[in-house]
């Protein structure tokens, strides 16, 4: 019995031993990602869907609540009905993952039908109808047709009624084919074209008639022969001119009309046209002449108003240009637009008693100025060398002349120019007139720029209070021009005049510049030293003392006089002269000097107010970049030159 325990015993030991040994297995959970809805279309036949995402690899099937919209076959659906239903996805367990199913909507949306070839057609006129057969297509929706472009001048060549074309006429039509819409598929449209076939008749003449309006009252056309018996109708493109019924024409104005023939189609051939011109004359008015037209451009706005010539007509006027590049016309109104010759032609158009007049013309030819373009001014030196004037390019081909306001400064030869003394000309270049072109000048001026002077120096000026130096001492000079003066500080002295005249003890400077004239410009500046110095004092000498005269004794008695004692004569003080004290000297006129070395030209000034002016530009004290050829070098201090010079840079 101990026995049969103790082996039960070691049997439930080992047992547990192995369960032990075993892992345990737990269910995992599947986890599917989001689906949209899925519309289709019934034109795509077939569509594969893809599942939802998963963690499981499990496989797929698909499932319908309305098999009526799609077979399934695996994850492809055949689609066989518009509609709507919801497409479940479900995913079988595998391994440690549960099986799992997600739901979204199935939509069919109708498709397009799919319609077969509507070819070309052909029908004979004499058919006289035509049934049409609509094309293939895989919808079961009814057919509607139109015709489109069945009317050729305003006549119809063929009719429709339901499938049925009735043939009117030869041509080309237009048939639209169009599929109503069903349950399953849209609205289908195609079209094609139906070609009526019929015999082209022959046509005989019909030519362009021309009748007085007075010669007849009305009058039969004559019908063209033809091939065809079809019925003649005919019309006037104007009834104001003629009016036709059936085949007679009644003549109404002056003019022209057009008269066109219809032959309706009959017995296998197709329609004919026709058209002839009809003219209804008159007589002719009796018109005077156009005086010849001459207008120059730029004046009146470019424009005129044309006058017709007399006429015993009332009727309006037409005007052409023979050449529209010269000027245009409408109305009566002329637009000129360039020089130039050209013809004006009038013509009186027809009134109901006067037909059209002849055509009268007079010449019109337009003048002008040729634009000149500017001439740029020239600055020269005295002794340069004659210039020789190229004119600029105008339209016109007139000759060329020059002249100059100061022969003196510059003198004209040609078209060449000398120059002359300093100074500045004004020279007209003038182009004469040819053809249509007027005369026309344009102006430029010439600056000729004087030698530098050769001038000597000045000597100290010493003057006293009250006594003026006049003339005012002058240098030497090869020039003749005048002499200019200033004072740099006129508390101390002054020129009133021409005169030197000091204003109060001190000493300032005097600066000299000789004006240009004649070959010669304007002068360097010289300077000197001026000093003005107090008058002398004057003491006055004692006048004598008087002696007083004996008095006369009356008579007849005499008595003597008395003596008159005499005043003593009073001796004037000598009168203190105050000298003034010296005002501060205002700054003196700055040295200044200029020097070219190559292509630079250096200015030095101890003052760094003066203004430096090269050739009518800005300068600057130190270095200047100058150019080949003749350079003004002026400077100027408290706006009077103090230095003028040329330099001649190679």
């Amino acid at each position: 019995m101990k026995k049969l325990i103790f082996s039960a015993a070691i049997v439930i030991s080992s047992l547990s031993v192995g369960l032990a040994s075993i892992p345990a297995v737990s269910a995992s959970s599947t986890r599917l990602g989001s689906l949209s809805i899925i519309s289709v279309s019934m034109d795509q036949k077939t569509i594969t869907v893809t599942p939802p995402t998963s963690n499981s690899p499990g496989s797929w099937t698909i499932s319908l609540d309305n098999p009526a919209l799609a077979s399934i076959n695996g994850l492809t659906l055949t689609l066989k009905s518009v509609g709507a239903g919801q497409l479940t996805f479900t995913q079988a367990a595998s391994g440690s993952y549960n099986s799992a199913s997600r739901t979204t909507v199935f939509r069919v949306n109708p498709g397009h039908p799919t319609i077969g070839t509507f070819g070309p057609l052909t029908a004979p006129l004499t058919a006289g109808s035509y049934q049409i057969t609509p094309p293939t297509s895989n919808s079961t929706g009814p057919w509607f047709y139109t015709l489109s472009n069945n009317v050729v001048d305003g006549r119809a060549i063929a009719t429709l009624s339901g499938s049925v074309i009735t043939l009117i006429d030869a041509g080309s039509v237009t048939v639209n084919a169009a599929q109503a819409a069903t349950a399953n598929y849209l609205l289908g449209s195609t079209s094609t074209t139906l070609t009526i076939t019929a015999l082209k008749p022959t046509i005989g003449a019909f030519p362009d008639l021309s009748i007085s309006r007075d010669s007849v009252g009305v009058f039969s056309l004559k019908v063209p022969s033809s091939t065809s018996n079809g019925v003649w109708t005919f019309s006037s493109s104007s009834p104001a001119v003629a009016t036709v019924t059936g085949t007679t024409v009644t003549p109404v104005g002056v003019g022209t009309t057009v008269i066109s023939g219809y032959q309706a189609p009959n017995g296998g051939y197709g329609s004919a046209t026709v058209k002839m011109n009809l003219s209804i004359t008159s007589t002719a008015p009796t018109v005077g002449t156009l005086s010849p037209i001459n207008f120059t451009l730029g004046t009146n706005s470019n424009s005129l108003v044309l006058v017709p010539p007399t006429s015993n007509s009332t009727g309006t006027w037409s005007f052409t240009v023979a050449d529209p590049s010269i000027a245009t016309v409408n109305g009566s109104t002329l637009s000129i637009l360039k020089a130039g010759a050209t013809t004006i032609t009038a013509q009186q158009n027809p009134t109901t008693s006067f037909g059209y007049s002849a055509k009268v013309s007079t010449p019109l030819v337009v003048s002008a100025k040729a634009p000149i373009p500017t001439m740029p001014s020239l600055n020269q030196v005295v002794g340069d060398p004659a210039i020789t004037i190229v004119p600029p390019s105008t339209s016109s081909t007139g000759t060329w002349s020059m002249s100059s306001s100061d022969s003196s400064v510059a003198a004209v030869s040609g078209l060449a120019i000398t120059v002359g003394n300093a100074g500045t000309a004004t020279i007209t270049l003038t182009q004469a007139a040819n053809g249509n072109w007027l005369a026309n000048s344009t102006t430029f001026t010439v600056t000729v720029t004087g030698l530098v002077p050769t001038i000597g120096t000045l000597s100290p000026i010493t003057l006293t209070l009250g006594t003026p130096v006049s003339p005012i001492p002058t240098p030497t000079s090869n020039s003749g021009g005048t002499w200019s003066y200033s004072i740099s500080d006129p508390s101390i002295a002054k020129i009133v005049n021409g005169s030197l005249v000091g204003v109060a003890v001190g000493i300032t400077t005097l600066s000299a510049v000789q004006k240009p004239a004649g070959k010669y410009g304007q002068s360097n500046t010289v300077q000197t030293q001026v000093t003005v110095k107090a008058a002398p004092v004057v003491t006055p000498t004692p006048g004598a003392t008087p002696t007083p005269k004996p008095s006369v004794t009356p008579s007849p008695t005499p008595s003597p006089s008395k003596t008159v004692t005499p005043k003593p004569t009073v001796v004037p003080k000598p009168t203190h002269t105050s000298v003034p004290t010296p005002a501060t000297p205002t700054p003196v006129v700055p040295l200044v000097s200029a020097k070219l070395v190559g292509h630079v030209l250096h200015i030095s000034s101890n003052n760094p107010n003066v203004k430096v002016i090269i050739n009518g530009a800005d300068g600057k004290i130190g270095n200047n970049v100058v150019h080949p050829g003749t350079d003004l070098v002026i400077i100027e201090f408290g706006a009077k030159v103090i230095y003028s010079r040329v330099f001649s840079v190679k």
